[in-house]
């Protein structure tokens, strides 16, 4: 009697198990039916050959349009199509429609404008921030000088870059090749990045909207819709002067709350922030997708420019470690061959081959050396470019490394510290503790440089180095042995990067 009960126990389990399997099944189907999707969109898009039906698919905040019908089967070439803004407005954000917002060529157009919330309680914000989309300025002649950053994901450098960025001489820009490349694949989109660049290094800020239009459609390249078309200017939190009162007004709740640009600043007026550009010494900007740094050379031809090549270089298992953290599941033996292979090329175009047009132009930076002597690379670097070091880039190094000033390099004049006691929101700053963010650039840079060998087994930097030797040895860092490894006071490079 037990066996029987036991017996129709377990095929009761199996029948419910089953009707429940076919319910999930017939409820999927019937919401992909009702909202047109056809076959799920996750990480890649299957299309039809040309000539299929045409449909709407929504990715992401983009809406678009003639694309081919989602399918089954093998993908085919992404088809080009047209890009509309969907009508979905990010969290913390409204939407208002502002006349005559000017254009970088000066035309005058009616926008639908995001703007902040914290604008909606302060008449007085709104009105700054209105009279300054529809500001102004007859266009000033094209930057001369350019500063690139060329670099790798997880090299250090966002620290780097804010040793130009903090300068008041340099019109920083972060990433503006995000949008038109992927990580892990070379050769997509190379014209348009040259064109793109060609137009940053003379500080004409590209028309994203229409960029856009031109890409064919793919979810990667999505998740930066807000930052580069709404605010009309990619990471432009990233860039110093894009953050100061005169394009990012402060409302009242900023005198209480910390000043965050993500949320509290909208969209740029891109003709002041043109002008801006153009009236600092240089334009400076990192890239972390670049692939072949040789793609310089017909930029460099195609306009009068005197450009200066900075190569970030950080010991690959540094990066490694620090992209592990960041994407646990990633594969991180291939991921490392590709980055490693793209540093080696660069840096013997560089160094070694040196053709024509790069003679004068490249110099090779290593993130630990940085991180360690951050005042020695900084003068290093302001020598190379013809920039002097001011004190407000050597009180922010201090401030976001640790490391105090050398007495050497100590002014007698007034530090950030010394604020007037009428400037209320820079006390409430001092007051204020920064936030951990491992996309940040606040530091304990000597401790960075050695993080890897604490979490790193000896197994896996074994490994890592087997597929970056080449790199290493150009960039003049040391493998390890069993013996010395478990050594931590002991820096595993060359105290400079070898001569070729």
């Amino acid at each position: 009697m037990v066996l029987c009960r036991r017996r129709l126990a377990s095929v009761q389990r199996k029948w419910f198990v089953l009707i429940f399997l076919c319910g999930t099944v017939l409820v999927v189907i019937s919401f992909s039916r009702n909202n047109n999707f056809g076959t799920a969109i996750t990480n890649s898009v299957h299309l039809r050959d040309e000539g299929a039906p045409l449909k709407t698919v929504t990715l992401a905040v983009l809406k678009v349009t003639n694309i081919s019908k989602v399918e089954d089967g093998p993908p085919v070439k992404l088809q080009r199509a047209k890009v509309e803004v969907h009508n979905r407005i990010p969290p913390g954000y409204s939407v208002r429609v502002v006349p005559d917002i000017v254009q970088q060529d000066g035309s005058l157009k009616t926008e639908r404008v995001i703007f902040p919330n914290v604008f909606r309680n302060d008449t007085s914000a709104m009105k700054k921030y209105v009279t300054y989309l529809q500001t102004h300025e007859e266009q000033l002649p094209p930057q001369s000088k350019a500063i690139i950053i060329v670099t790798n994901y997880r090299s250090g450098s966002s620290f780097f870059g804010e040793l130009l960025n903090q300068h008041p001489d340099v019109f920083y820009m972060f990433e503006p090749l995000i949008v038109v490349s992927q990580m892990e694949y070379c050769g997509r989109n190379r014209e348009l990045q040259k064109k793109i660049l060609k137009d940053l290094f003379q500080c004409k800020i590209p028309n994203w909207y229409e960029i856009y239009s031109e890409l064919p459609r793919r979810p990667r390249m999505t998740k930066n819709i807000f930052t580069c078309i709404r605010k009309k200017f990619c990471f432009a939190p990233f860039t110093k002067e894009l953050t100061e009162e005169k394009h990012c007004p402060l409302a009242q709740i900023n005198i209480t709350r910390r000043h965050d640009p993500w949320d509290h600043c909208g969209a740029i007026n891109t003709n002041l922030a043109g002008n801006d550009c153009k009236r600092k010494k240089y334009v400076a900007m990192k890239v972390i997708r670049l692939c072949d740094m040789g793609d310089l050379e017909d930029v460099i031809d195609s306009i009068p420019i005197d450009l200066k090549v900075l190569h970030l270089i950080r010991d690959p298992r540094g990066i490694a470690h620090s992209r592990h953290a960041i994407h646990p599941r990633m594969n991180m033996v291939e991921s490392m061959r590709f980055t490693c292979k793209r540093q080696a090329g660069n840096s013997l175009l560089g160094l070694n081959i040196a053709p024509e047009w790069l003679k004068g132009r490249y110099k090779m930076f290593r993130y630990e050396d940085a991180a360690l002597r951050p005042y020695e690379v900084a003068q290093e670097l302001y020598d190379y470019v013809g920039l002097d070091f001011p004190d407000v880039v050597r009180e922010w190094i201090a401030k976001n490394t640790n490391q105090p000033i050398p007495t050497s390099m100590r002014s007698t004049s007034p530090s950030d510290e010394e604020i007037p006691a009428n400037d209320i929101n820079a006390q409430r700053m001092l007051r204020l503790k920064p936030r951990r963010d491992p996309w940040g650039h606040s530091r304990d840079s000597k401790q960075v440089v050695q993080r890897w060998r604490y979490r790193l087994p000896f197994l896996q930097t074994r490994v890592i180095e087997s597929v970056c030797t080449e790199i290493m040895r150009i960039a003049g860092y040391l493998p390890i042995d069993k013996v010395t490894y478990g050594n931590l006071s002991r820096h595993f490079f060359l105290n400079k990067i070898p001569q070729f």
